[in-house]
């Protein structure tokens, strides 16, 4: 299994903005990979749902919040996401050798239920 690119967590208590990068890869397939944080606390999820263009998928609650899924080329919306918290979506072009690194920063919905 190729090695996750380690990722740096800043704080980032004033924006809890999204933020991704794309870099090359050996492979001859796009990877989708990153880290969902709870903005709040700044610390990564326990657990995360991706959807990525309608396919569902979930981090395994080991890797804390990591999630990494090689892709084939092409065009893609992915969401980010836990219940509970508001969801991020990126829309994204992914070439082969693209990897796609992603800090999604998950704001708590505080809105009650009615």
């Amino acid at each position: 299994m190729e090695d996750i690119t380690p990722c740096i967590i800043t704080k980032n208590y004033a924006k809890c903005r999204t933020t991704k990068r794309k870099f090359p890869n050996s492979r001859n397939e796009a990877v989708l990979s990153g880290v969902a944080i709870d903005c709040e606390t700044q610390t990564p999820l326990k657990l995360v749902v991706l959807n990525i263009n309608d396919s569902i998928f979930y981090s395994d609650k080991e890797k804390q919040g990591r999630f990494h899924k090689v892709l084939p080329p092409g065009r893609y919306s992915i969401s980010i996401g836990w219940p509970g918290y508001k969801l991020q979506t990126i829309n994204t072009y992914l070439k082969a050798q693209d990897s796609l690194y992603v800090v999604a920063y998950l704001k708590e919905i505080t809105t009650p239920l009615e």
